[in-house]
């Protein structure tokens, strides 16, 4: 498929198929027409594409207006040039005017915590991956890199531990080859029927280390807790805006549970990372903020009790290695690896920036 050529030789994050629309992609988080391709996708046009990557089952589904999750492998980046064939995260949609398509790049290469994150992060973060029980959420919006965090991290522990580990994904994104540690990837809709049924299929496996790849469901978040209370380190994603959204879209799966959920969290949760991407300056690329909690005996007791504004907990424990999102976005637009008006736009405590520096301009923009 050449659009997918193009949106890696572009490197380009995205790329849109909308029914009745001509392609688009996403580069350093901004849409953008495709050059040279105006042509409008056709109703059946999209489905027809993804033909030879589907299988019969999933065919079916799609035809039965299913949402499908998948990865696709295309084999025409097998050259000179590219040298091996890329990978892409799918996911096929029926809309008003017809069937349409996201598709996500997978990188070839895990980055290293090192490649993703300045020193002070990294230890950290590095500090998450030596653990032995517990839970440990990434947070964020859709295309925030929080499958690129717990893909690095999982690949650290491959590296440096020796260790049983499990993944759970839909569908699978980064290809781990065990290393010190046996891994062993399961897909949802392949391998598996659910991440309820991955989840529960791993307490009979001797696992040391699971990866859940995303908690949407109640039933899902129960059994990652169970896994971590039981023993297990679990690494997981969550669609939240920040750190305390998480904690309180956990509570509120279980609304005639809530105190038990409350206590659950309390004992399972191990740390919540907050991820977001923002633009480089200078236009060019993008880099990750991060709101790091990690859970003390004070966050313990509070969560137990209800409390989701967990702000002032996390800003208590800068010295143990917690920052608000603030902190993070302060201190890239200080050494320079985010603009002024960047920084305005998403921080919260706007006072704490201070005035524009007079050669960037008058004022700050909306």
């Amino acid at each position: 498929m050449e659009l997918l050529k193009e949106l890696v030789e572009r490197n380009a994050s995205d790329l849109h198929l909308v029914a009745a629309h001509a392609p688009v992609i996403r580069a350093d988080g901004r849409l953008i027409p495709v050059e040279g391709d105006t042509e409008i996708l056709e109703r059946e046009a999209v489905a027809k594409l993804f033909e030879p990557f589907l299988s019969a089952k999933q065919m079916a589904a799609l035809k039965d207006k299913q949402d499908i999750h998948t990865s696709v492998v295309s084999d025409s980046f097998v050259s000179e040039r590219y040298g091996e064939a890329r990978r892409f995260r799918a996911c096929i949609f029926w809309d008003l005017n017809g069937v349409s398509a996201s598709l996500r790049v997978i990188p070839v290469n895990i980055p290293t915590l090192s490649q993703l994150f300045p020193p002070e992060t990294e230890v950290t973060f590095r500090r998450f991956t030596q653990q032995k029980r517990g839970l440990i959420l990434v947070v964020g919006a859709t295309g925030s890199g929080k499958s690129t965090t717990t893909a690095s991290m999982i690949e650290t522990i491959n590296i440096e531990r020796r260790e049983r580990i499990f993944t759970i994904e839909e569908p699978i994104e980064y290809l781990h080859t065990s290393k010190t540690s046996l891994i062993s990837q399961r897909e949802v809709g392949t391998d598996l029927e659910s991440f309820e049924q991955g989840g529960l299929s791993a307490f009979r496996s001797d696992p040391d280390v699971i990866l859940v790849g995303e908690i949407r469901t109640p039933e899902a978040l129960r059994i990652a807790l169970a896994l971590a209370e039981t023993g297990h380190l679990v690494f997981s994603t969550i669609h939240a805006d920040s750190v305390s959204e998480a904690v309180r879209r956990m509570i509120e799966s279980f609304p005639d549970a809530r105190e038990t959920m409350q206590s659950m969290i309390a004992r399972s949760l191990n740390a919540i990372i907050g991820q977001r991407l923002v633009p480089r300056a200078g236009g060019f690329g993008r880099v990750a903020a991060h709101e790091i909690m990690i859970v003390n005996s004070r966050i313990r007791r509070l969560i137990d009790e209800g409390k989701i504004d967990l702000n002032l907990a996390i800003e208590a424990g800068r010295g143990e290695g917690m920052c608000t999102m603030d902190d993070s976005l302060l201190g890239l637009y200080r050494n320079g690896s985010i603009d002024y008006d960047r920084a305005w736009n998403f921080m919260n405590d706007r006072d704490r920036l201070g005035p524009r520096p007079v050669e960037e301009g008058e004022g700050p923009t909306a």
